[in-house]
């Protein structure tokens, strides 16, 4: 491996510290908040009052993260319903190496899409080119119980180190969009599904 192979490798990994982990828009990664790392999201959708959510996930230890939700139920006149996804991180992803898995569940109250058991395997792929040579595609994969029904797959496509294509398939739903990032810790999100277009902001800060 030349230097400038090595030194694209260590960029990645770095930089993994600040991204997103553990979930895609909806679906699992094989990726976890790294230990002493919170992340903050409001997720916003005005056609759908179960996806107005806040999520709020930490990185507990090298391989354990939680996230905790609340979110506002369909039905009117109901109080805001919590619950916790929970993951256990086998092994982190290595850029064009060795994909990351993760075992864990989501809906651990089974209070929102349905309490569910999980296995995602993520794949991080080098790209080459002038503006996303240090920013890693991701392919994931995985199996799942209620909701996924089986598989789910979702995709991320950088274009430059801030801005990039997303998407997931559930076995359900199929969502499309982008991420920008205006700053390391800071990420905005647009995509659209079935129900209309839904957005997010989140914050991620090492402790």
């Amino acid at each position: 491996m030349t230097p400038v192979r090595h030194l694209a490798l260590a960029v990645c990994l770095l930089a993994a510290v600040a991204v997103r982990a553990d979930r895609l828009l909806f679906i699992p990664t094989g990726k976890k908040l790294p230990q002493g790392t919170v992340r903050g999201e409001w997720l916003f959708d005005g056609g759908d009052r179960e996806r107005n959510r806040f999520y709020l996930g930490a990185g507990i230890t090298k391989n354990i993260e939680f996230e905790f939700l609340t979110f506002s139920p369909p039905r009117s006149g109901q109080s805001r319903l919590d619950s916790m996804n929970v993951s256990y991180n086998y092994v982190d992803p290595v850029v064009g190496f060795v994909p990351g898995i993760t075992l864990g569940v989501r809906d651990l109250f089974d209070r929102s899409e349905g309490r569910a058991f999980f296995v995602a395997t993520t794949y991080k792929i080098g790209l080459d080119g002038l503006y996303n040579s240090d920013t890693p595609a991701e392919l994931t994969l995985g199996l799942g119980t209620k909701p996924y029904r089986g598989a789910f797959v979702g995709v991320t496509l950088p274009f430059t180190a801030t801005f990039r294509i997303i998407g997931e398939h559930d076995s359900r739903d199929l969502r499309a969009g982008f991420e920008f990032k205006p700053h390391r810790d800071l990420a905005f999100r647009w995509f659209h599904q079935e129900q209309g277009g839904t957005w997010s902001l989140s914050w991620t800060r090492r402790l």
